[in-house]
């Protein structure tokens, strides 16, 4: 790579595309002398962008429905994803029944684990949280 192409290449590099509030703004006479010196270096390689851009510059002293079109096409152009409304009662109500349904199984789950706890007194070793030992003393039981 010789010293040329670096340059041009850290031409092209500085020349990348400016976002869509700093053309708004350089549009609207508002952007600072050299920020608008680096869109004018952007607009000069971009025809069409120059070209949306004096556009909306001269919307802006008559506006009418063609520019209305014209600036609603690009903007929607600039939009690449679509945008998909936030269903927050959806949302929340698949929380609310994935909380409901967590809360009754551990209250069963502790309710049996104590009732079993409370069926044989007799063990002292016997760790009421235990679900083996619980498992165990029913399959006991029934093959009895």
């Amino acid at each position: 790579m010789t010293e040329s192409d670096g340059k041009a290449l850290w031409a092209r590099y500085k020349a990348a595309e400016p976002d869509p509030l700093t053309l708004a703004a350089y549009a609207d006479g508002r952007l600072a002398p050299d920020a608008a010196a680096e869109v004018e270096r952007w607009l000069a390689l971009d025809p069409d962008a120059a070209a949306d851009i004096a556009f909306a510059r001269t919307a802006q002293a008559a506006a009418d429905e063609e520019v209305a079109a014209r600036v609603a096409a690009r903007a929607t152009r600039l939009v690449s994803a679509q945008i998909v409304p936030f269903r927050a009662r959806i949302v929340r109500r698949l929380a609310e029944a994935t909380a409901l349904a967590a809360s009754v199984a551990l209250i069963a789950y502790f309710g049996f684990m104590l009732g079993m706890a409370q069926v044989s007194p007799n063990d002292d070793a016997a760790d009421p949280f235990d679900a083996f030992a619980v498992i165990s003393d029913l399959t006991g039981g029934l093959e009895a």
